[in-house]
């Protein structure tokens, strides 16, 4: 798929910078632990490295699918007190690549990188925001816990390219969060199921990852903090199998919100070069989530 000059020249740099990295832990701010070596640092506070007049490259594709295909409708579902919520049939969702004010510069991508996926949380409802700056995050609201009903509401937001130590070039400053948090239906670990968003094959598990990369070869769907994994490397998998729960699994001491963080790599084309790199998952997410709440996941 061919993309916009402005987006193909960050993530060519994206996927040098990678390849230089093997996929290790990016630094972490002062007084921040390292993260575990199978995974970037994606959960450490942010650096304080996104100028604050900086504004996302031009980065409307040319081509593929649109998020505004999506099966999905404004809402007004809000959480119970308890920290879960109730039942909903439709939401509402801000744009790719509108992040909260003061979280980072976003891209503004509606590409469906990951057409036809099945939303990687088996029952919703599911709501996709920050971890980091969400209620209970390392640079969240003070005084408030994970549980928070803020959390479990709408509507949406992208965090892909929010402010994080982790290398990504499409992101201001070639760093940002790769990929897209999301919290099941309440903040209990442990309890809410995650599937396979895809046929394909696990291709790595670590400390708190696992890859999972269609049989062609051309993306690899990556999940972060899963407890009870019911798969092996190795194992083939279908679409919509049970492969893990939600959870905050972070060694070593699991310091991260109870959510799933989600994540796609997928080739990107320009001027006859072709480089493996991280892309938005937003309007992928969004397709997906609507056709699920349409009862066609």
């Amino acid at each position: 798929m061919s993309r916009s000059p402005a987006l193909l020249g960050s993530a060519l740099s994206a996927a040098l910078l990678l390849a230089a990295c093997g996929d290790q832990p990016s630094p972490t701010p002062s007084g921040t632990a390292p993260a575990p070596a199978d995974a970037s640092a994606h959960d450490a506070a942010p650096p304080n490295a996104t100028p604050a007049n900086a504004t996302p490259a031009n980065t409307t594709p040319d081509s593929g699918a649109s998020a505004s295909d999506a099966t999905a409708s404004s809402g007004n579902e809000t959480a119970d007190a308890g920290g879960g919520a109730t039942e909903v049939t439709s939401f509402d969702h801000g744009d790719p690549g509108v992040l909260p004010p003061g979280t980072g510069h976003g891209v503004p991508d509606p590409t469906i990188w990951g057409p036809g996926i099945r939303f990687p949380i088996k029952d919703g409802p599911a709501f996709a925001n920050s971890q980091v700056y969400g209620h209970g995050g390392g640079s969240g609201p003070a005084g408030t816990g994970q549980c928070d009903a803020a959390n479990f509401s709408y509507p949406w937001h992208d965090n892909f390219c929010e402010t994080r130590a982790q290398p990504n070039g499409l992101c201001i400053g070639n760093l940002g969060h790769q990929g897209q948090d999301i919290r099941a239906s309440t903040c209990h670990p442990g309890v809410h199921p995650v599937v396979a968003v895809a046929d394909g094959t696990v291709t790595h598990i670590g400390s708190f990852s696992l890859f999972l990369t269609t049989p062609d070869g051309s993306r690899t769907y990556r999940y972060l903090h899963m407890s009870h994994l019911a798969v092996h490397e190795g194992e083939s998998v279908s679409r919509g199998q049970v492969i893990g729960m939600v959870d905050h699994v972070y060694p070593p001491h699991n310091a991260t919100t109870t959510h799933l963080h989600f994540e796609i790599k997928a080739p990107v084309t320009e001027s006859g070069h072709t480089v493996i790199t991280f892309v938005p998952p937003y309007a992928s997410l969004v397709d997906a989530y609507g056709r699920m709440l349409a009862g066609t996941p």
